[in-house]
């Protein structure tokens, strides 16, 4: 259980043979386990869920066992630079850190946090004023269309396919606004955060009604919390662009929580506690 991946087939130990022999011994250490007794994926150790480490420790010793000796370090130098340089990170951003704020009282946002585990899940909305101005405008819209096909059927042989064919733009539109409507009143979002990975899932009925692309975590590298801003649409019209959270994954932008599927104070709680959890800076 602690012999890294090169040596177990048989090639000559290196340095950094002997850093991966290091990260068994201290997860020996901090788990009482046998290295080889707990999980791996890939011929990776998977020890997370067995302490109680900061992210920054976890990523350090993650680096400590990885079975490429390419990811790997490569001396004790290199291991013990970066874990100095993470406590130097840390101690010059500590003014920068958002502190956590307490959960908005009647907020239905259920936020789950672990050392290795962040999971963020948004209710269904119900009705509101955005709600009922939908089913409104869909009722209106669908209500036309129906009268539109009903008589695109009726002269079918004469022409009626043109006008059905015509429509159907204007078809997938109304389809789209009941499928929204429908997501405010039943739909959650799934934002999820572990040591590898985030995703992002917006669920209907227990389907995925859009799902982001997982992506690795390493490469979050801002959080922001944006106050309502003003742009143009493509008719020169001002649009009111709401409050969100952006995480930046490398240039990828992951928004959750616009369009006032959450209130400004709910944003404000669940980018600080991002802030704090990911130990990045909140702009």
């Amino acid at each position: 259980g602690y012999m890294p991946p090169e040596q177990f087939l048989g090639k000559k130990p290196i340095a950094a043979s002997d850093i991966y022999g290091l990260g068994a011994t201290l997860i020996y250490l901090a788990t009482g386990e046998n290295p080889g007794s707990l999980p791996n994926e890939d011929f990776r150790i998977c020890f997370e869920d067995y302490v109680n480490f900061s992210p920054s420790f976890t990523d350090w010793l993650q680096s400590m066992i990885e079975p490429s000796l390419e990811k790997r370090f490569k001396s004790a130098h290199e291991a013990l630079q970066a874990l100095e340089n993470s406590k130097i990170i840390k101690k010059s951003s500590l003014g920068k850190i958002a502190r956590v704020g307490t959960k908005p009282a009647a907020s239905k946002v259920i936020l789950t946090k672990k050392n290795n585990y962040f999971q963020v899940i948004i209710p269904p909305q119900g009705f509101s004023t955005v709600v009922i101005a939908l089913i409104g405008f869909a009722t209106f819209w669908n209500g036309f269309l129906l009268f539109w096909y009903s008589a695109a059927l009726s002269t079918w042989s004469s022409g009626g396919w043109i006008m059905a064919l015509f429509a159907l733009v204007h078809l997938a539109v109304g389809i789209r606004v009941v499928l929204i409507i429908l997501f405010f009143i039943f739909g959650k979002i799934r934002l999820q955060i572990d040591h590898q990975h985030i995703s992002l899932k917006y669920q209907l009925f227990g389907l995925n009604y859009y799902k982001l692309r997982s992506v690795s975590r390493q490469n979050i590298s801002k959080i922001e919390k944006t106050n309502t801003s003003y742009t143009k649409d493509s008719d020169g019209d001002i649009v009111e662009v709401k409050p969100t959270i952006n995480l930046w994954v490398g240039t990828k932008k992951v928004s959750f929580g616009g369009n006032e599927l959450l209130s400004d104070p709910e944003l404000e709680w669940l980018a600080s506690e991002l802030s704090d959890w990911l130990y990045l800076p909140l702009s």
